[in-house]
């Protein structure tokens, strides 16, 4: 029953979240304009094509497929969004770029609205941060700028791992005294009916 509830839930929050994250990634190329201008284009098409992907998976998770493979879905299309962020930081100042604020933004999602158990949650935030210091070490040196982001992500995946934790450990909660309480009903509905069968006993006796 919970791991039902969970796909359900996870469907209806993955759409949600994107839905809004689709508007709020391609904004961002304000920002770009400003801070990246001489990458705009660069940027701005790799925002497209991050906003293409989250469509694509948006409709598929309505079909029987997605609904079956929602966890999945959800974890390739964040991680492409976080991935394409840290090929920013590498384009522009690599350490020294504060683009590493819009991966946080992108854990953030995680632990506000994905319903994924604590272990897949701290899988994506280890596939996250590899992300981020492998493409940066692949074009700049590891300096002492690196602590910052280094801090920055581990403190945010810390605190979005346990965020999961606790909400998975409420979900739980909640199900359970749902099932007693559905349990409780059942038995004073029989309860109800005995009392009813053996007042009838008696009134026709």
């Amino acid at each position: 029953i919970f791991e039902k509830e969970t796909r359900v839930l996870l469907g209806s929050r993955f759409r949600l979240s994107f839905s809004i994250g689709i508007v709020l990634y391609l904004m961002f190329s304000v920002l770009d304009w400003f801070f990246a201008r001489d990458q705009w284009w660069e940027f701005f098409a790799l925002r497209v094509v991050v906003a293409a992907i989250a469509g694509l998976a948006m409709g598929l998770s309505l079909t029987k497929w997605g609904e079956r493979n929602v966890l999945p879905l959800s974890f390739f299309t964040l991680s492409v969004a976080a991935f394409v962020l840290s090929m920013m930081t590498s384009m522009l100042q690599g350490f020294s770029s504060e683009y590493f604020y819009g991966i946080m933004l992108v854990l953030y999602l995680v632990g506000m609205f994905m319903p994924w158990r604590p272990g897949i949650t701290l899988t994506f935030c280890f596939v996250v941060m590899g992300g981020y210091f492998s493409s940066n070490l692949w074009m700049h040196n590891l300096e002492l700028d690196a602590v910052l982001p280094f801090f920055f992500l581990l403190g945010t995946s810390a605190l979005t791992t346990m965020g999961s934790m606790a909400v998975e450990r409420s979900r739980r909660r909640d199900l359970e005294q749902r099932l007693q309480l559905e349990d409780a009903n059942e038995q004073l509905q029989e309860l109800d009916e005995a009392k009813t069968s053996f007042f009838a006993n008696v009134s026709h006796e």
